[in-house]
């Protein structure tokens, strides 16, 4: 079947008659976001109040799973290659164009609350490295875990095997490899923990504070 894309809203009876599955909310999808798909097999979730403004979910072959939840905002480009799993949490906020690619059959799972701006979160290299002795690969892909109420910065990269804890806070143009602990603050290349303790707030008020 030839890969097909459609702005989402409009697309979903087309999505589902080739043989996926769909369920959710589709009235906060933009005429600047569409659906991109080839063949049957997968999955699509959006929870209810979730605004997709501009860019794309793909599907660009069959079998990938993407489970968006209520109250995100989506700029940018979500995709699941086949057999991988893409889950957005719940109130997450991409407020600036970003691309999360879940690839060979992984995971990348974003928890609730969380703030990204124009990053790129990707568990695999999408080439393979090979040992030339051996003939074996030696960069495999790797599952994303990334916890609740993440703060990551713009330009912000994250790669296969990366785990990142509750509430911390990823500088700008950081790349993070491996475990970032939860509520630090971490930059650099590649990213490591510089401050401790720490919790951030959309506002700059301090009379907001408990409320976010």
């Amino acid at each position: 079947m030839p890969r097909k894309k459609k702005i989402l809203s409009a697309a979903i009876s087309e999505f589902v008659a080739d043989g996926n599955f769909f369920s959710g909310d589709v009235s906060g999808c933009g005429k600047a976001f569409t659906l991109e798909w080839e063949g049957g097999g997968s999955r699509l979730e959006i929870g209810n109040d979730t605004l997709l403004i501009r860019g794309a979910i793909q599907f660009l072959a069959g079998g990938g799973v993407i489970e968006i939840a209520s109250k995100c905002t989506v700029r940018g480009i979500l995709r699941a290659d086949e057999g991988s799993t893409l889950r957005l949490g719940t109130r997450t906020n991409i407020n600036r164009d970003s691309t999360i690619r879940a690839c060979e059959g992984g995971l990348i799972e974003i928890g609730e609350g969380c703030l990204f701006s124009n990053v790129v979160v990707r568990n695999s290299d999408l080439h393979a490295i090979v040992d030339v002795a051996t003939g074996q690969r030696i960069n495999k892909s790797a599952d994303i875990s990334i916890g609740k109420h993440v703060w990551l910065g713009e330009d912000v990269y994250v790669y296969k095997g990366s785990i990142i804890g509750d509430g911390s806070i990823i500088g700008a143009r950081s790349v993070v490899l491996n475990q970032i602990a939860a509520g630090c603050i971490a930059v650099g290349v590649p990213a490591r923990a510089v401050r401790q303790g720490v919790v951030w707030h959309k506002s700059l008020n301090p009379d907001k504070w408990k409320l976010d």
